[in-house]
């Protein structure tokens, strides 16, 4: 894979759970650049349940800007993530 391109800005997407409506039975987990998606693989995984405590870290020595972040309650289909790019 490529790196991600320094001065230009780049939509990542990740997406983790099951759906039936992206054709998935077993808990995937997925990578998408600008829209596509480059990786794709089936986790051994339980979700978390309940409340949940504590810090969610969206990048970790990150050196550039994070824009629009967004979290959904359920896995969503290519078609609505390569959207999202185009928008």
């Amino acid at each position: 894979y490529a790196p991600v391109p320094l001065g230009e800005w780049t939509m990542l997407s990740g997406r983790y759970g099951e759906s039936s409506d992206i054709g998935v039975d077993d808990l995937q987990l997925s990578l998408f650049v600008n829209g596509v998606r480059l990786v794709r693989d089936t986790v051994n995984a339980l979700p978390a349940t309940g409340r949940q405590r504590g810090d969610l870290i969206i990048a970790q020595n990150l050196n550039g800007g994070i824009d629009e972040v967004r979290i959904w309650n359920r896995a969503a289909p290519d078609s609505f993530i390569e959207s999202l790019y185009y928008k």
